[in-house]
């Protein structure tokens, strides 16, 4: 399943094969370049997360995909500014999909 909780959809919005779900939230700013964040449970249960800024030079989802992390990695505490953040609308799904 594909969750939206964003206002645009990416033009390269990925499928869902190989993922329980993904969630995502995108702005698309003027045609050319974009802003958002995604985040998805693979069918092996880790999870990707991915920066969904780009300028028109690639995609939001280029490179989608390649660093996946655990799901206690994404819920452990943040305690640093250089820890991965989630966007709080995609993380409110995020954390309802995996009832925490």
């Amino acid at each position: 399943m594909i969750y939206k909780v964003g206002k645009d959809e990416p033009y390269d919005l990925p499928t869902d094969e190989g993922l329980q779900w993904l969630v995502y939230s995108y702005e698309d700013y003027d045609g050319y370049s974009g802003g958002g964040q995604a985040v998805a449970l693979t069918n092996d249960g880790m999870v990707l997360v991915k920066d969904l800024g780009h300028c028109s030079c690639y995609g939001p989802f280029d490179g989608w995909g390649d660093k996946p992390i655990t799901v206690e990695e994404l819920l452990r505490a943040k305690e640093d500014v250089h820890d991965l953040q989630i966007m709080e609308d995609v993380m409110v799904k995020v954390r309802e999909l995996l009832g925490k």
